[in-house]
């Protein structure tokens, strides 16, 4: 007790961390043709940390693609970043969707980049993400890291260096991205 999830967890307004999975199992495609996906999903607006982008470019992954969705003041932002890049074959924008499932199955690691002074106590794409079988990459410094288990269920960054290290690390490393999944799809 005393973490700042247990009162929301006791009034059951959030998934409780390393509770039973509550959410729907989604069929995973993992791997196709060697594709290794990266996620950012939310609001994607300002006032959080931007850097998101920048993580998965200084990460550079070769046969990497990442999947960017929601809808925020960032998009176009980010949209003129990836085009300046030329890394628009490599980059899905596929703004709000309700199918919260579809893209996540498309999805191997979530990047999770709250910003320092975010006072979020959880963060739902979060949840649903390990519980769907996604590795996330968290930045810590919120209450979001405290649904992760380092290097189990996910990996913790303490900055965005860290975030670099742990997607390149979880690239070449298959079967601990799957050992990792696993345990989040036992959640």
């Amino acid at each position: 007790t005393g973490r700042p999830l247990t009162g929301l967890c006791d009034r059951q307004l959030v998934i409780a961390p390393r509770s039973p999975n509550v959410s729907d199992r989604i069929e995973l495609n993992r791997r196709d043709a060697g594709q290794f996906t990266v996620g950012i999903f939310g609001t994607l607006d300002s006032s959080k940390d931007s850097a998101a982008l920048d993580v998965f470019v200084d990460a550079n992954l070769p046969r990497a693609k990442l999947l960017i969705v929601g809808a925020g003041d960032l998009l176009p932002i980010w949209m003129a970043r990836v085009k300046a890049l030329g890394l628009e074959q490599r980059v899905e924008f596929t703004g709000f969707v309700r199918d919260v499932g579809s893209q996540l199955a498309r999805m191997d690691v979530l990047l999770h980049m709250p910003s320092d002074d975010s006072f979020a106590t959880l963060d739902l794409s979060l949840q649903e993400a390990i519980t769907a079988g996604v590795v996330p990459v968290v930045k810590s410094g919120t209450a979001a890291s405290d649904l992760v288990r380092d290097d189990v269920d996910g990996l913790i960054a303490a900055n965005n260096h860290d975030c670099v290290s742990h997607l390149r690390s979880l690239y070449h490393d298959s079967q601990r991205v799957e050992r990792m999944r696993n345990i989040g799809l036992q959640r």
